[in-house]
C-alpha cells in the first residue's frame, strides 16, 4: 500500500525538536514499519517562509497600531493563497502516483490535502490534534472565524478523522462528525529508545530529581511546578528540579525561582536535541506534567512513561485516560499548586511507590498503546469509505 502523508504547515519539518516533531516522526515510522510506502509532503521541507515571516515581523514593528488588524489580515490571506498554490503543486505530485488515501495533519487556514484528495478521488484521513477554536484562542486575526469554519467543514467532509484523546472524539461527535469515522490514536514514542538503562549514579548521590521536559510556554505551567517545588524543598532538602527546554517564558520562570528562594535547587538545563532526551530523563526520579489542555494527550506523557519513572499530571485532562491514580501514576487537581505539591512530596518520600507506578505505566504503554496498533486502526478507518 502507498499513501500520501501531508503536514501542510510551512513552519514544521520532520526533525523539529518538539512534541509535534516527535509525533510526525513516529507517525511516519509507524507507517513504514507496517510496510506502507509514503509520498511525504512536509510543509517546512517543500516551502520557504522564513524570509516572509521576517518581513512581516519588521512591518509589524514599524506600522502604527491602528494598521495592525489590516496587517494581520494580509498575513493570513497569504496563508490562504499559499495553501491554494501548494495544493496545485501537491496535485501534480499525486497525478503521477498511486496512493490509496491521503493522510493530512490539520493546520490553521490550510486544507491542501483535502483539495488534492478530492481532485484525484482518493479518501482523506484527517488528523486533528485540537479544536481550531482552541488553537486560535489567542490568535488576533480578522480571519479567525473563517479559519474555524474551514476546519469544521473539512472535518465533517473527511472520510476519516484521527484524534489523540477520547475527550476530543466526543467533542467532534457533538459538533456533527460521525462517530464511526473517528478513531483515537495516542501519540506514542520509541519505547525502546526511552527505556534504555539509566546511567549509574555515584554512591553518594541521594538527591531525588523531579524533571520537566518541554518548551517554556505559559500554558505548560512551569510557574505552577516551581511554586509546588518550593513546598517540597521546605520538607525535603535532598531534592532538585531539572527543567529541560527553553522558550519565551524562560526568564519569568527563572525569576520566579529566585523570588521563591529555590534558585539553587532548580536547574535550567537548556535545550537539547531530541536524541538526547532519553539520556536526560534516565537521571530523573519523578517526571512532572504541571499542566495540560482538556483535549490533547501530551507527547511527554508517553516519553516519561517509557522510562519506567513515576509520572504526575493533572486530572480532568486526557492524561487520566492513560493514568489511573495510584495504580500507574499520580494525579492532582488541575491548576492547584497545593495538590501538586502534596503529590510530589508523597512521591519524593516513597521510593517503592515511585518504582511501582513507573513500571506499571511502562508496562501499560508497551502492551496496550503502540504505533503498530495505531497504524492498523488508521488503515482500517481508510477502508470504511
Amino acid at each position: 500500500m502507498r499513501i500520501c502523508y501531508v503536514v501542510s504547515d510551512p513552519r514544521v519539518w520532520t526533525d523539529a525538536p518538539t512534541g509535534q516533531g516527535s509525533h510526525i516522526r513516529m507517525t511516519i515510522s509507524g507507517f513504514e514499519q507496517a510496510q506502507v510506502s509514503l509520498l511525504k509532503w512536509i510543509g517546512g521541507e517543500v516551502s520557504e517562509i522564513s524570509g516572509r515571516k521576517k518581513l512581516y515581523g519588521e512591518a509589524k514593528k514599524r506600522m502604527p497600531t491602528f494598521v495592525g488588524p489590516i496587517l494581520r489580515g494580509v498575513r493570513d490571506l497569504f496563508e490562504i493563497v499559499d495553501d491554494y498554490r501548494s495544493a496545485q503543486r501537491l496535485l501534480q505530485r499525486l497525478k503521477g502516483d498511486d496512493c490509496s488515501f491521503l493522510y493530512e495533519r490539520q493546520v490553521p487556514f490550510r486544507q491542501l490535502g483535502y483539495r488534492a484528495a478530492k481532485k484525484v478521488q482518493i479518501p482523506l484521513i484527517l488528523e486533528i490534534n485540537g479544536p481550531m477554536e482552541e488553537a486560535l484562542r489567542h490568535y488576533p486575526s480578522p480571519l479567525r472565524a473563517y479559519a474555524i469554519r474551514l476546519a469544521w467543514k473539512t472535518a465533517q467532509r473527511a472520510d476519516g478523522v484521527v484524534v489523540g484523546s477520547k475527550r476530543l472524539k466526543n467533542y467532534l461527535i457533538e459538533r456533527g462528525v460521525r462517530a464511526d469515522r473517528i478513531v483515537v490514536t495516542y501519540p506514542t514514542v520509541d519505547y525502546e529508545a526511552f527505556s534504555a538503562g539509566a546511567p549509574a549514579r555515584a554512591k553518594n548521590d541521594e538527591v531525588i530529581r523531579i524533571g520537566f521536559v518541554g518548551t517554556m510556554l505559559t500554558w505548560h505551567g512551569g510557574d505552577i511546578l516551581i511554586r509546588a517545588f518550593q513546598s517540597v524543598v521546605a520538607r525535603h532538602g535532598n531534592v532538585e528540579l531539572d527543567i529541560i527546554g527553553d522558550g519565551p517564558e524562560g526568564p519569568r520562570w527563572k525569576a520566579l525561582a529566585v523570588e521563591l528562594g529555590v534558585k539553587d535547587k532548580v536547574k535550567f538545563l537548556g535545550s537539547f536535541s531530541f536524541q538526547e532526551i532519553p539520556r536526560l530523563l534516565s537521571a530523573i526520579d519523578i517526571c512532572a506534567i504541571p499542566n495540560a489542555t482538556w483535549y490533547g494527550s501530551p507527547t511527554k506523557l508517553f516519553e516519561y512513561g517509557a522510562t519506567g519513572k513515576a509520572v504526575i499530571g493533572p486530572m480532568d485532562t486526557p492524561i487520566d485516560e492513560i493514568i489511573t491514580h495510584r495504580v500507574n501514576g499520580f494525579l492532582f487537581k488541575k491548576g492547584e499548586v497545593g495538590c501538586l505539591a502534596d503529590g510530589l512530596e508523597e512521591l519524593v518520600a516513597d521510593s517503592s511507590m515511585r518504582q511501582r507506578l513507573g513500571l506499571e505505566l511502562q508496562r501499560k504503554l508497551k502492551s496496550e498503546i503502540t504505533w503498530a496498533k495505531n497504524i492498523q486502526d488508521i488503515l482500517a478507518l481508510s477502508r470504511k469509505r
